[in-house]
């Protein structure tokens, strides 16, 4: 029973870390679809006439349209995405496998809709089976939820056979040739499947959508402030991509096309001219002006009170962690790096953050604002905020998070003195930091055999507080995070870890672990990776 709680752990933290990639690629397109579409937009080029010449409207042109990368082809970048993830070896055979199982499966949809006789063209089997364009061929569009099958489907053949041994007659078809030519067989039987189930289960999801879109702004302040509860145990994204590209986050007709999902509705409302509708807007309330009063305003609040909390000779020692802590959340939209400064120590204090999240849903939901996009942070409100114009309502961001930042400010400060809660720079004394300096001193002949990850990380230390190469089983990483399941989870040592520079370590159970590095966790993770041998 452990060994299959520790083997669904693991798949799910997986799982949930192959979205970063399409993910932060969208945040990306994203952002050049907003910068182009409202440069080119009439309303900005009336009052900066000079935006309308031709070079300026051919740069900005170009931008909308390689923003639309990401938002056309999404899918397909998730069932590509998913493999490359969970794969451990031979990567890119993965995610072209992916690809091959996408594009059977719709191939074997549209060859089962043709073969009943379905009329691709009539309204209502549109309506019916969800018939739509997907690269090119007339299938049911499954979107993400169909992605994430497909990665998920191919990854498990990949595992299987990507050693396939094969007769003599036969052996060109062998090993990793045969993870391509099994996945089409096997899309394409699922293939044949899809339209038998997919009207019922569309229909649920439609239910669930419609049922949340009823709660009115409630909905997006439990999506908020469940987002940030699931956040320790990594699987927020998952919830997030829910809302963001199915029809749990909105449906409706955008530009005379009928779109699913609150991500998906935003970009498409950026590609073409006129006002958001009612079901833009109502599902762009899940998206980032929910987290920009806690992002922007809140957050940076607590890291100040943390500051001022602090011991005052330990204030010069912390000052860069926190400065660098509300850059990557303002700037970045990256939360980890100061959640979990107080997470350890103060749960509770976590679970009223959660709430003063959703609240943040709420107030800008009720308010009307209408920014969207990703991530929260400052380039989201210039981007898809300010230059998009008043409509959008961006001017009341700064007094939300004004607001935000002294709730925050006198909350966090209250709670650490009343609880004398051991944030940074009041847990340690003047005399333990002088131990520290003396106790690496053994290692110091060691220095320099050990290699240095951005200029403060020490990988070879890291390791040996993890338990060394061989209590690690699998070793990955997300936007802030090792991920790793080890042999035994008490041989990690976190307050060492802490000394490090790890921001926290989560034991999720007797195998699984959690480290939280911050923004360059992937240079931690490629120094490990080289030291140990698993990818």
């Amino acid at each position: 029973m452990q060994k299959t709680k520790a083997a669904l752990w693991e798949f799910l933290q997986g799982l949930g870390k192959t979205f970063m990639l399409p993910v932060a690629l969208l945040a990306f397109c994203g952002i050049m679809l907003g910068i182009g579409s409202s440069l080119s937009s009439e309303a900005v080029t009336d009052g900066l006439p000079f935006l309308k010449a031709e070079g300026f409207h051919l740069v900005f042109t170009w931008m909308a349209n390689t923003g639309l990368v990401a938002f056309t082809f999404l899918p397909v970048l998730f069932a590509m995405a998913i493999p490359l993830g969970l794969a451990r070896e031979d990567k890119g055979v993965a995610a072209f496998s992916g690809f091959v199982g996408f594009a059977a499966m719709n191939l074997a949809v549209n060859f089962y809709l043709t073969a009943r006789g379905v009329d691709l063209k009539d309204e209502k089997a549109i309506e019916h089976y969800g018939i739509a364009d997907v690269l090119g061929v007339q299938s049911i569009d499954t979107g993400l939820l169909g992605a994430v099958a497909v990665g998920i489907v191919v990854s498990l053949l990949h595992q299987r056979f990507r050693t396939q041994r094969m007769p003599d007659a036969l052996a060109f078809f062998g090993g990793l040739r045969f993870v391509p030519i099994i996945s089409a067989l096997v899309l394409s039987v699922l293939g044949l499947l899809i339209p038998l189930v997919w009207p019922a289960f569309n229909g649920w999801i439609t239910a669930v959508g419609r049922g949340i879109g009823h709660t009115g702004v409630f909905g997006p302040f439990f999506f908020g402030m469940g987002e940030v509860l699931l956040r320790p145990i990594g699987l927020h994204h998952i919830l997030v991509a829910m809302f963001r590209f199915t029809d749990v986050g909105g449906s409706g007709a955008v530009c005379g096309d009928d779109v699913s999902g609150a991500l998906n509705m935003f970009y498409a409302h950026l590609d073409c001219a006129g006002a958001p509708n009612a079901a833009v807007t109502d599902a762009t309330h899940f998206l980032s002006q929910g987290k920009m009063a806690a992002y922007l305003g809140g957050l940076p609040g607590a890291a100040l009170a943390m500051y001022h909390c602090a011991n005052r000779r330990m204030r010069p020692e912390i000052k860069a962690l926190l400065v660098s802590g509300v850059v990557a959340c303002v700037v970045g939209g990256i939360t980890e790096p100061l959640e979990f400064l107080f997470l350890f120590v103060a749960p509770w204090l976590y679970a009223v953050h959660a709430v003063l999240v959703g609240l943040g849903f709420l107030t800008a939901a009720v308010l009307g604002v209408f920014i969207g996009n990703t991530d929260g942070n400052v380039i989201d409100w210039l981007v898809f905020g300010v230059l998009q114009g008043s409509s959008t309502k961006w001017y009341l961001v700064p007094v939300i998070a004004a607001v935000w930042f002294a709730v925050y400010y006198f909350l966090f400060r209250w709670a650490i003195r009343r609880f004398d809660l051991r944030t940074p720079g009041r847990d340690q004394e003047p005399k333990q930091d002088a131990g520290d300096e003396e106790g690496p001193a053994p290692d110091a002949e060691k220095a320099p055999a050990r290699e240095l990850v951005a200029g403060k990380y020490d990988a070879v230390a890291i390791l040996d507080a993890i338990g060394g190469a061989a209590n690690i089983r699998s070793l990955d990483n997300c936007i802030t995070r090792l991920r790793m399941t080890v042999e035994d989870a008490e041989r990690v040592d976190g307050a060492r870890l802490k000394k490090l520079g790890a921001v926290g370590v989560i034991k999720l159970d007797g195998h699984t672990v959690q480290v939280v590095i911050g923004p360059q966790v992937q240079s931690v993770k490629d120094a490990i990776a080289t030291m140990i041998p698993v990818g």
